[in-house]
């Protein structure tokens, strides 16, 4: 049995669990702890200093529930039609220079939910810079919030449910981020992640 511990624990529900352990039955996340005021150090634990998240899932495709807007007018087009607006809209490598924070805002408002992709690489630093774009983009929303975008919408999105987020019985991945800036609880310019388990 692994154990893995952090500063924080992203993915696991809303709120972050603080000097949490994951215990991992080769790539099974088999429990997570509660969280603490401060982390007990106990035996083969590996603690990261930092944060864990679940690997960002890559929604390199489209179909009737997964659309790829390629600008703000493209989204503006998709708003006036009351219906057919799908359920998720990926944000690429591609397109996130020609996406306004208002027109995903806006998008969201009416209920689309935000995934991650990149067509043209599916590498684990491509998709951790594109979820630094994205959080500097939306920088309204918690690090919480853009994390579940990146993961859990992935997973709902690809219907891959052992994906998505650090919870038994599933099978995540787990991705440590060093240089979190813990003051505004988020990444940023210093921020590196190194993948664990893929």
């Amino acid at each position: 049995m692994r154990k893995i511990s952090a500063h924080y624990i992203f993915g696991v529900n809303e709120t972050p669990v603080k000097f949490g352990v994951i215990s991992l039955n080769g790539k099974e996340v088999v429990s997570i702890s509660q969280p603490v005021e401060r982390l007990a150090e106990t035996a083969q634990t590996e603690f990261y200093p930092g944060i864990i998240i679940p690997a960002i899932v890559n929604v390199a495709t489209t179909n009737e529930s997964i659309w790829l807007p390629k600008n703000d007018a493209a989204i503006e087009e998709h708003l006036k039609m009351s219906t057919n607006i799908p359920s998720y809209a990926v944000v690429t490598t591609e397109n996130i220079c020609n996406l306004s924070e208002e027109s995903l805002q806006n998008l969201m408002q009416k209920g689309t939910r935000l995934v991650l992709g990149s067509v043209t690489d599916n590498h684990p630093v491509i998709l951790f810079r594109l979820m630094s774009k994205l959080s500097e983009k939306l920088s309204e929303l918690s690090f919480s919030e853009i994390v579940k975008i990146a993961t859990t919408n992935g997973a709902n999105a690809l219907n891959q449910p052992l994906r998505g987020s650090i919870n038994p019985p599933k099978q995540p991945g787990i991705w440590h981020i060093s240089g979190f800036n813990f003051a505004k609880m988020s990444i940023d310019q210093n921020s590196k992640m190194t993948v664990l388990i893929d």
